[in-house]
């Protein structure tokens, strides 16, 4: 599931699977977390510039109110996860 997270090019393939990782972490997770990789794909997405998910790593979130989940930005979705 990491593997295709760092390789998806498509922003709602990367909602669905970053709605796959959502459970309430604990401190014990995060040893578990580091070996999956998945913040050092987030930070670097599949290497390239311009992917999505590493896009949307760490980035200043615009205030928005928004209808319903599908139209959750991406950055919000990883921003709601993991921090």
């Amino acid at each position: 599931m990491v593997s295709k997270l760092k390789e998806s090019k498509e922003e709602d393939e990367i909602k669905v699977i970053l709605n796959s990782l959502k459970w309430k972490f604990l401190a014990r997770d995060h040893l578990n977390l580091r070996y999956l990789e998945i913040f050092k794909i987030l930070h670097e997405g599949d290497g390239k510039p311009d992917h999505k998910l590493k896009k949307s790593w760490g980035r200043p979130l615009k205030q928005e109110v928004v209808s319903s989940e599908k139209d959750k930005k991406l950055t919000k979705e990883v921003v709601d996860l993991f921090e």
